[in-house]
């Protein structure tokens, strides 16, 4: 099942939220899909913040420390998003800014 789509046509105003890691309470998971839900989470929250839904999101960028990953994130995404697909880069890096962080993503939403 895709969780993402090629294309999507959005209007400004934009919001862009930066790389959100999935820190929380000064505790990290494990859990490479637990990491991604709690980082997801707090995107929902910074969207709902400005009166936004998941609808709203155009673009979102992922991070992960390890390829390996991919499956344990797409579970937290399809869970999350349903059926809201979007435009989405994956990007496999050295490292985040935390050792035990193994996601990190960012996301752009129109407010129009």
């Amino acid at each position: 099942m895709a969780i993402y789509t090629d294309t999507k046509i959005a209007q400004g105003p934009f919001l862009f939220i930066s790389g959100q890691t999935p820190s929380q309470d000064g505790a990290t998971p494990e859990a490479p899909q637990e990491q991604t839900t709690i980082v997801l989470k707090k995107i929902e929250q910074l969207l709902s913040a400005n009166q936004l839904t998941w609808s709203s999101v155009v673009k979102m960028t992922v991070f992960l420390t390890d390829a390996a990953y991919l499956a344990a994130v797409r579970r937290a995404f399809t869970t999350i998003l349903a059926e809201n697909k979007l435009a989405m880069s994956l990007v496999i890096v050295a490292g985040l800014v935390a050792p035990e962080f193994k996601v990190e993503i960012e996301a752009q939403a129109t407010m129009a």
